[in-house]
């Protein structure tokens, strides 16, 4: 994805939960105005248990979000990062 801008939460909204796994994949001058650059994902632990997102040998450039999470905003994930690459991300606000 390449300048894309996004008027709500996060580029890919998952609000359900399950198991996402983003692979190979470049993210470059993406702007949202809410949370989460990227990603905004929420999961609740008494629909789904155990909930996974997994980032492999991609890439995060130039993002912004207008509140939380430059890149991801993730609440009750478990997340794993391998061989990837985050730079040049900006939100105002920092937990």
């Amino acid at each position: 994805m390449t300048n894309g801008l996004q008027n709500v939460d996060g580029l890919i909204l998952n609000m359900e939960g399950g198991n996402l796994t983003i692979e190979n994949c470049i993210f470059d001058n993406v702007v949202t105005e809410g949370n989460g650059g990227a990603f905004y994902l929420i999961n609740d632990p008494a629909k789904t248990r155990q909930a996974t997102f997994k980032i492999l040998h991609s890439s995060f450039s130039n993002m912004n979000a207008s509140t939380f999470g430059g890149v991801i905003y993730l609440e009750n994930f478990n997340l794993t990062i391998e061989n990837s690459s985050f730079g040049n991300y900006k939100c105002p606000f920092k937990l």
